[in-house]
């Protein structure tokens, strides 16, 4: 079954032509709250659009012997060294009065807590400051699972005395940039010198002193950044973007040069939750370090934004859809103006969740939704990579591709 998929799937490929675009999505479902479903799911693409299941859509990895093992919003990046990195919400504490805090702390060493007190079982407030990280040379086989909380001790124990629970950390993602060669380039330089060439980002409620920054009677989230060069050990959590209003799961996007010119900027998607009006805002910025997207507080260009007044996603054109969440963004093809954006329009009431998007100038967006297709199934949260034609053939090969 695996090779007559193989087949089928080089077929695909054939008649993609000169719009061959290979990428797999990472995804996780949510139709209820199992380890089946809060595991990693698969999906590959040859155009950027249809996306079609692999592994008969079940999860091809999921965590074992860290706390319940649950994880959301799974990312995958393909580093500078050619190897792929894992990267997820932890979903430990789900459920449970009590979890032993035997992670990691994010410079390497243990919790010096042995247990962690939670007042309520609210899927929403039972939260911790890690994440979930694996490692894999194909996707396909994955190691070294580790949870690592992302912030100390000292600042959660710190923010549940100022603000009556644990702070959460959601949404994680790399940001990184390469050069010329293909290398990671410096991204971040410390106070001590030490150059950093990768940022996780990842959505935290609260600031740095352990306090929220408006009232503690409204949630207030901003985007959060651990620097590293090896995914083990991190800068201490420090605030990466922060706008005039609450925002969580920010995804950067660096592909953005236009055909012809060297010049380019860096974009930022994120989800605007002010006063819960969920609409995606878009920021710019000429750098990926820390604070470099704050200045465009006025939401200029937003791509739709219903507290200021610049319209919603139900007006684009061919869309269905009233919120979203969880955007990510890619360039489909090297050689032409394109891009195309997705977001998780978790209030669909409507087959698609997913709304996509496509612009040719990354300041204006048009429907994609009748281009489409999806796995079957209240998939959530994706996130994108882009893959070679000889691993997307060991992908299918190794798990069977659906509907083909």
């Amino acid at each position: 079954m695996a090779e007559a998929d193989v087949k089928k799937f080089e077929e695909l490929v054939a008649q993609a032509k000169d719009n061959l675009c290979l990428r797999v999505m990472a995804y996780f479902k949510d139709s209820d709250h199992s380890l089946k479903d809060q595991s990693l799911y698969l999906a590959l693409t040859v155009d950027g659009l249809k996306w079609k299941a692999l592994n008969k859509n079940n999860p091809v990895y999921t965590v074992e012997g860290i706390g319940s093992n649950l994880i959301r919003d799974p990312y995958i990046v393909k580093k500078a060294d050619g190897t792929y990195l894992m990267i997820a919400t932890d979903w430990t504490l789900y459920g449970a009065e009590k979890v032993h805090a035997n992670h990691r702390l994010y410079d390497g060493s243990i919790s010096k807590e042995n247990s962690w007190d939670y007042e309520t079982d609210n899927y929403w407030d039972v939260n911790t400051t890690c994440l979930i990280f694996a490692d894999s040379p194909d996707m396909i086989h994955w190691s070294n699972p580790r949870q690592i909380q992302m912030v100390s001790d000292e600042l959660k124990k710190e923010f549940y005395k100022n603000c009556g629970n644990y702070m959460h950390c959601w949404a994680p993602e790399v940001v990184f940039d390469t050069d010329e060669n293909g290398c990671a380039k410096v991204i971040h330089v410390a106070k001590d010198g030490t150059e950093y060439r990768y940022g996780v980002i990842w959505s935290g409620d609260g600031e740095e002193n352990g306090h929220r920054k408006i009232s503690d009677d409204r949630e207030y989230n901003e985007t959060w950044v651990n620097w590293t060069n090896d995914f083990e050990t991190f800068t201490p959590g420090e605030i990466y973007f922060a706008n005039s209003s609450a925002n969580i799961d920010a995804s950067v996007l660096t592909d953005t040069a236009m055909t012809g010119s060297s010049e380019k900027k860096y974009y930022l998607f994120f989800k605007d939750q002010v006063e819960h009006q969920h609409g995606i805002g878009q920021v710019e910025a000429s750098s990926l370090d820390s604070h470099s997207f704050d200045a465009a507080k006025d939401f200029s260009n937003v791509i739709y934004s219903k507290d200021k007044g610049n319209g919603d996603i139900t007006k684009v054109t061919g869309s269905l859809y009233n919120e979203g969440e969880g955007p990510f963004a890619f360039r489909p093809y090297k050689d032409r103006n394109l891009w195309y954006l997705f977001v998780d329009c978790h209030d669909a009431h409507a087959e698609k969740v997913f709304g996509a998007f496509s612009s040719t100038d990354l300041k204006t967006w048009k429907s994609e939704n009748d281009a489409t297709e999806f796995p079957d199934g209240v998939i959530r949260h994706g996130s994108t990579v882009s893959v070679t034609l000889e691993e997307a053939i060991s992908l299918v090969r190794a798990f069977g591709l659906e509907n083909i």
